[in-house]
């Protein structure tokens, strides 16, 4: 299991652990799925993906939804004060001005990859249709699901 921690050493730890379970769940289907259709190719035989593949899709969905709810909220104030677990004394405005930016900054990193992750996965949509081509070029043996 990937550890998150080693992919955004400098995101917070109460958002790597917030976004952890969509995280690892996109991935491991979105590589099940490119798995499934590497299989397909090797044994020339076409199976059905289209349960896996919406899947993925729902899978990155959640993901998306989770990033709204909490990075893009007007409610995050409380994740953003309480960072990683630990009050931090605050000196008026300026003060949570800056913890607020410290923390996006250092949240950047994790947006940036799940907003890869989610193209990503919307670009398995052409992989899976062109092996499908592919698959219908070549004569592949149909196979029941």
């Amino acid at each position: 299991m990937i550890q998150l921690v080693k992919i955004f050493p400098f995101a917070p730890y109460n958002l790597r652990f917030i976004f952890e379970s969509e995280i690892l769940e996109a991935t491991s289907k979105a590589a099940e799925l490119i798995r499934c259709l590497g299989k397909d190719i090797c044994d020339m035989k076409q199976s059905l993906q289209s349960s896996l593949l919406h899947s993925v899709h729902g899978s990155t969905e959640r993901l998306q939804r989770a990033i709204d709810k909490h990075l893009f909220s007007k409610d995050n104030a409380k994740l953003e004060l309480n960072y990683q677990g630990q009050r931090r004394s605050v000196d008026g405005a300026d003060g949570i001005t800056k913890i607020q930016a410290s923390v996006r900054t250092e949240a950047f990193s994790l947006v940036a990859f799940t907003s890869l992750l989610i193209e990503f996965v919307a670009r398995l949509d052409h992989l899976a249709e062109a092996v499908n081509e592919l698959s219908k070029i070549a004569k592949f043996k149909h196979e029941s699901p």
